[in-house]
């Protein structure tokens, strides 16, 4: 069996802290590779779509969000997906809804969690390869996300 001196085992041990802290702050700093890879290449139409959220959240625990599409922007195709972005957050994209050509309404409300003060990004997919996008400023005094 092979030992290790101290020397190695503690420059294995901060390299492998160091990678493991880069790769979770991964698109922390405002990146949208996730809204990227939904408008690519795709019109982009910034109405349409409505999200609804507070100026100011006292605790980015929980955040009331509601996303509704106004059927005038949809035309007859119908929405293929709802995509929900926070930059900021550990995690950026928060959920996706997906719909059947045959909802009338679209329209979504939940509660997010957010890290800081940070704008939220509502990407709704068309079936006619249209994107319709809107975001809001949320300022959070107590963030959530474990900071």
């Amino acid at each position: 069996m092979k030992y290790i001196d101290r020397r190695t085992f503690l420059e294995s041990t901060v390299g492998f802290a160091i990678m493991s802290y880069l790769r979770r702050t991964e698109g922390y700093e405002g990146s949208s590779d996730g809204v990227l890879s939904v408008i690519q290449g795709k019109e982009i139409l910034e109405q349409g779509i409505i999200l609804t959220a507070p100026s100011i959240a006292e605790n980015g625990n929980s955040v009331p969000i509601s996303v509704e599409i106004l059927r005038e922007f949809v035309g007859v195709e119908g929405v293929r997906a709802l995509h929900i972005f926070a930059s900021k957050n550990p995690k950026p994209k928060i959920v996706t809804f997906t719909y059947s050509q045959k909802n009338s309404v679209i329209k979504n409300a939940t509660r997010i969690r957010l890290a800081e003060t940070q704008r939220i990004v509502a990407v709704a997919e068309l079936l006619d390869g249209r994107v319709l996008k809107t975001s809001k400023l949320v300022k959070v005094t107590l963030g959530g996300c474990g900071t």
